[in-house]
């Protein structure tokens, strides 16, 4: 009896409902979502990294315009999964991914590149694309046309609505429309480690370029010139790198007046034809009679260089 009363007095008394910040008493809720939901700790993640880097080492560093980039993937094979990897690591958001249907096995690439994507970063917007890109020097057949048509348009559209094209596919591919401005045909996968190397370059001139204040202006860097308006450093405009002796060389070279795909007058002549200066393209088989409607190939019979 003694043992029971004493539990009694020593019980503490049940104070129901604690006061809020009003002073008023009611519930207290707790919200958990943040230090349990598996998205938003992926977010978490991504942007804690890039936010260390800029309060330890780069204050300036303007990481919204790189997430708020949208990039388009013209090719997802080795080069194009790195270049999608390191550019969530850099926190981009949006990411298009376009693949040609030459294999059985990129159907579903297709289908699932976002759930893909999504798996390493919850918080990634990716889309595949489905499209056929034509090849010049490949007659399209009548009944291919409207189609064909419908593909140029939906990638012009594409390139429009993104901020950065980033070209990554095969030799063979290159022959296609979007590859005839590459600079050279190189491959990648001649060593392991050389395809995450390359990937990983691009990735970074591309976000050096992002945070260079004149942008895709910005002017190629002089030789042995360390300094750069951006804060990342140098903005490269072609880079050629030699794996067996583990170096870079910054190359500078002067744009090609009779380039046949980014030069101006190619330019001007595409804007005026539009679809047509590509289908005939597309037509025809002779390199010279693609282009004989450019003046400056009448122009430049007995041209060595071009």
């Amino acid at each position: 009896m003694a043992s029971a009363a004493t539990a009694e007095t020593t019980r503490p008394t049940a104070v129901g409902w604690e006061k809020n910040t009003q002073g008023k008493l009611g519930p207290r809720l707790a919200d958990l979502a943040p230090m349990m939901d598996p998205s938003r700790l992926a977010d978490q993640a991504v942007d804690l990294n890039l936010k260390l880097m800029r309060w330890r080492i780069l204050p300036a560093l303007d990481l919204e315009k790189v997430s708020q980039t949208k990039c388009l993937l013209l090719g997802a094979g080795t080069l194009g999964c790195y270049v999608a990897r390191t550019l969530m690591g850099w926190g981009v958001r949006t990411i298009t991914l376009w693949i040609l249907r030459v294999y059985r096995f990129q159907t579903q690439f297709d289908n699932h590149f976002s759930s893909f994507l999504k798996k390493i970063f919850p918080g990634v917007n990716a889309t595949g694309i489905d499209m056929s890109i034509p090849m010049p020097g490949h007659p399209i057949p009548p009944a291919a046309l409207e189609k064909t048509k419908a593909d140029v348009a939906k990638l012009e559209a594409l390139i429009t609505e993104h901020d950065a094209d980033v070209t990554i596919v095969t030799i063979s591919l290159r022959r296609r429309i979007p590859w005839q401005i590459v600079l050279d045909q190189m491959c990648t996968v001649t060593r392991p480690g050389l395809a995450a190397i390359a990937s990983s370059t691009a990735v970074e001139i591309l976000v050096s370029l992002l945070q260079h204040p004149k942008g895709i202006n910005a002017p190629a860097p002089k030789q042995d010139d360390e300094n750069s308006e951006s804060i990342l450093g140098l903005v490269p405009h072609q880079l050629r790198g030699f794996l067996a002796q583990f170096s870079n060389k910054l190359i500078t070279g002067a744009a090609y007046d009779k380039c046949t795909g980014c030069s101006e007058t190619v330019i001007k002549e595409y804007e005026s034809q539009g679809f047509e200066m590509m289908l005939k393209a597309f037509n025809e088989t002779d390199s010279e009679a693609v282009m004989e409607s450019v003046d400056w190939v009448e122009g430049a019979e007995g041209d060595d260089d071009f």
